[in-house]
């Protein structure tokens, strides 16, 4: 999906520099007293912060098209989290400890002597339940879709199994999600349906199933959002939170569909799988 232009992810938010006064707030570096912001205040800031100039390189070589924008997510979810171990460690978290000092020898392996076959091992390994990382997709594109389509009914409530009918005019920002919805259309359609069948249309385009696979349907999906219902119930908000949830859109706006962050290494391994099924065929 196409993504607006942003400022850096350190220096997000609005900016009222016009008729600004020059007392900055006691509770924030680079804000003045009156909720404006102090560029000079802040570029003394990033003058002095670990990293940030490297992290502004990062930013205008993606701007400048020399580094896949898929780095600038990488980097934000990876310094955010960064900034929390770091603080969480410094209150005495073991775990977060033990965390900084795993990051530390990765970054510098040779240093520690670590085998490349372990950084291998980790990165190819230790993925997101693949039940699970299909929920959460799903849900995903759910929010998304909702941009798109109305309900057919407002008189019951609505929820994801709800029939749905496409938007006669969608904001030219909801655009993208309409074409989807409109290519994968058929006649009674829910949000949860629609969804499904673009997920498992892009997972036949990445290679990953086929018209004769039947290890991924659309009713395995919906056991795969079951799954994703029974974690929500079973796991522990702070757990919940440490893993990163996000919130989107919905059908009627008073309850936001959500979901965890999650990898997508199982379609690497589903892959590898298919390929030596056909090798074994030949």
């Amino acid at each position: 999906m196409p993504k607006k232009k942003r400022p850096p992810f350190f220096i997000q938010g609005k900016r009222r520099i016009r008729g600004a006064g020059t007392k900055r707030s006691a509770d924030h570096p680079y804000i003045r007293s009156d909720g404006t912001f102090d560029p000079q205040e802040l570029l003394e800031q990033l003058s002095d912060a670990p990293g940030s100039f490297d992290l502004l390189i990062i930013d205008h070589l993606i701007d400048k098209g020399e580094l896949d924008p898929k780095y600038h997510e990488i980097a934000e979810e990876i310094v955010y989290v960064l900034v929390h171990l770091i603080a969480d460690a410094g209150s005495g978290d073991e775990d977060a400890s033990d965390q900084l000092k795993a990051i530390e020898k990765l970054t510098r392996p040779e240093k520690y002597e670590l085998p490349r076959s372990k950084i291998k091992e980790l990165v190819e390994k230790y993925h997101t339940r693949p039940q699970l990382a299909r929920g959460w997709e799903l849900r995903r594109l759910m929010s998304g879709l909702s941009f798109a389509v109305e309900p057919v009914r407002t008189d019951k409530p609505v929820s994801i199994d709800s029939q749905v009918r496409l938007l006669k005019k969608p904001k030219p920002d909801d655009r993208y999600w309409w074409e989807r919805a409109r290519k994968h259309w058929k006649p009674r359609s829910t949000l949860q349906s629609l969804a499904i069948r673009i997920y498992l249309a892009r997972l036949e385009d990445e290679g990953i199933t086929d018209a004769s696979d039947a290890s991924i349907t659309e009713r395995t999906l919906k056991r795969d959002l079951a799954e994703v219902r029974m974690w929500e119930q079973t796991t522990h908000p702070t757990e919940r939170s440490k893993r990163g949830e996000s919130w989107g859109g919905s059908l009627t706006f008073s309850s936001r569909l959500e979901w965890a962050a999650f990898s997508e290494g199982w379609k690497v391994r589903a892959k590898k799988k298919k390929g030596k099924t056909k090798r074994k065929r030949l």
